[in-house]
């Protein structure tokens, strides 16, 4: 063996002792070939020592293995290139991963790593701002893209089209350094960690006390992530938006929030300068193109939904004002504000005629129809008891006891189920303001014309329907006046 590899020997009093170990006994002939381990070593050892060789062989030509692989790259071959490629394809990561952590401390490495990694970056960022998914024109933009924006569909989007800057900007936010969040198993574990500390043999209030911790660690967890993903799809979003002012998806939604909360211009326009939100000019023709779509859905709302009803009532303010004088005086003002809406999951799904509605039977109604009779009673004295409990639970919940004297589990108070309201969200479009008091007969007249006028209702193709009306006494009352 050459010198290079020689050991010096030492004593156990660690004096140098002359001359070379040698192990003369080769690994292949005290493995036993039966044992799959021993020869798993052998064959490790094997391929080590091959690859120990063939680097001897590769620095004593003076190249190095990258010389190798540039060389296999640049081949005249098309046959060693493709086969070149495919090793790169599949082995490249790991390598590139392996030679930087190896020299991760070096500054000219760092440098390198940051200048090819944002050179990839460019390329998501780039293709993620030309995306159409981002891009939200001021002039077409509806009342249901407004009320369907969600950030963490946004941010599936973006994952989609920017994986990779997506993938970092995650990264950035859950660093791996950060303190491990207390989960709930985690505390509960932490808490009945002494023996014996099993659910069965807990106390009723222990147990229901790390349910509760369970449950509100969950809660703030889903919080956390969910303002997590909030904050990274604004970052991003701001990234598109200063790359290209087109991409501004999220910020005309923050733009019309804004507006919505009443705030002023000069916030605004402030706010679209750090690129949060879109110009207050912006914001208006939002505005114009959600009004124009809410009339245009007005229109349309009884062919798609005839079981609709209108609601609308008096809007009333008192005007002051500054320098009274005799053609500028402060003033009680009238108007009159309202909605068409319709639910969707309603029993009726067609427009009531008159024989729908039989105003004859009205003069069968007695008095035992309108007192409550003795089932309804016990209903609305289960509803008491539910309410009492329901407000004992929520600020002596720790105090009731769960169960009697003779060991009965108590059950908590729950109210009888008359009729399950389905859940669902009910269609709402607003109507204009009229400027008309409803107080009044003929304002009132003008009022319902207004109303048919903006919801396309013809008289001539209606004229045996019936529209549902909704409201207080005096709507009620003026309506039943005009008719």
């Amino acid at each position: 063996m050459s010198s290079d590899n020689e050991k010096r020997r030492t004593s156990r009093a660690g004096r140098s002792v002359h001359g070379t170990y040698l192990n003369m006994t080769p690994l292949e002939q005290i493995t036993d070939a039966s044992h799959p381990a021993e020869v798993e070593d052998l064959q490790i050892e094997e391929a080590q020592e091959r690859v120990t060789e063939i680097y001897s062989f590769i620095k004593s030509c003076g190249c190095t293995i990258f010389d190798v692989c540039l060389s296999q790259l640049q081949s005249s071959d098309e046959s060693v290139q493709q086969e070149s490629r495919s090793w790169l394809k599949n082995k490249a990561p790991e390598l590139i991963r392996a030679v930087c952590l190896s020299s991760i401390r070096s500054e000219n490495t760092k440098r390198t790593i940051c200048e090819l990694a944002s050179d990839i970056l460019v390329d998501d960022i780039q293709r993620l701002s030309k995306s159409s998914e981002l891009r939200q024109s001021a002039t077409t933009v509806a009342k249901e893209k407004i009320e369907t924006f969600d950030y963490d569909i946004v941010w599936n989007d973006m994952e989609k089209i920017a994986p990779l800057l997506s993938s970092l900007i995650k990264n950035l936010v859950f660093s791996k350094s950060r303190k491990k969040e207390i989960t709930p198993s985690v505390a509960v574990e932490n808490e009945s960690s002494d023996e014996g500390d099993t659910e069965e043999n807990m106390a009723p209030e222990l147990v229901d006390s790390q349910h509760d911790l369970g449950d509100t660690l969950n809660r703030r967890q889903l919080r956390n992530s969910k303002r997590q993903s909030v904050i990274m799809t604004t970052v991003l979003s701001s990234l598109c938006y200063a790359r290209n002012i087109r991409s501004n998806l999220v910020q005309t939604n923050m733009g019309y929030y804004l507006y919505a909360a009443k705030t002023n211009k000069r916030t605004i326009e402030n706010l679209h300068r750090v690129g949060i939100s879109v110009s207050y000019k912006t914001v208006t023709r939002i505005l114009n193109a959600v009004a124009t779509s809410c009339e245009l859905g007005v229109k349309q709302f009884h062919n798609q939904f005839p079981n609709y009803w209108v609601s609308f009532d008096n809007m009333n303010f008192y005007a002051k004002v500054r320098d009274e004088r005799q053609h500028n005086q402060s003033q009680l003002l009238h108007y009159t504000a309202g909605y068409v809406a319709v639910n969707p999951k309603g029993r009726i799904t067609k427009m009531l005629t008159y024989a729908d509605v039989d105003l004859s039977k009205a003069g069968n109604l007695t008095v035992k129809d309108l007192l409550p009779d003795e089932k309804d009673l016990r209903r609305n004295e289960n509803a008491f008891h539910a309410g009492v409990y329901d407000i004992i639970n929520k600020f002596f919940g720790k105090q009731i006891l769960r169960n009697t004297d003779n060991g009965k589990v108590l059950e908590p108070i729950m109210p009888w189920e008359v009729y399950q309201i389905p859940r669902q969200r009910t269609i709402v479009l607003s109507l204009p303001t009229f400027n008309q008091n409803e107080a009044l007969i003929v304002d009132m007249v003008a009022i319902l014309r207004g109303i048919a006028r903006e919801t396309g209702f013809e008289i001539e193709r209606f004229r045996d329907n019936v529209v549902m009306y909704k409201g207080d006494y005096l709507t009620v009352r003026n309506i039943r006046y005009v008719n």
